[in-house]
């Protein structure tokens, strides 16, 4: 009779600590999105600063262009330039894109 109720017990605490589990798991995924915010809120967050960079740079890269054209620089350095330029474009819309 000892065993057959020591056999329960242990089943009702099986399903206890797996309930128990269940919510500790979520109250830690809960604290750790309120800590630290969403997965998708930070790709977005990383997506945004990524997407300032790379405007930061071309804008960077046209202002050089326009100085090297208006100053009459050699044709290679500006073709240079301007491939930069479609390079940093191209990852604007490539980041768009995703």
């Amino acid at each position: 009779m000892r065993s057959s109720w020591a056999s329960r017990s242990s089943a009702s605490e099986g399903r206890a600590s797996s309930k128990r589990r269940q919510i500790d798991t979520s109250d830690v995924i809960t604290y750790l999105e309120s800590r630290f915010g969403s997965s998708k809120k930070r790709d977005r967050e990383q997506h945004a600063q990524e997407r300032a960079r790379l405007f930061t740079e071309l804008e960077k890269l046209v202002s050089s262009l326009k100085t090297t054209k208006a100053a009459g620089m050699s044709a290679a350095l500006v073709r240079r330039l301007e491939l930069k330029v479609e390079m940093y474009m191209q990852r604007v819309e490539d980041l768009d894109d995703e």
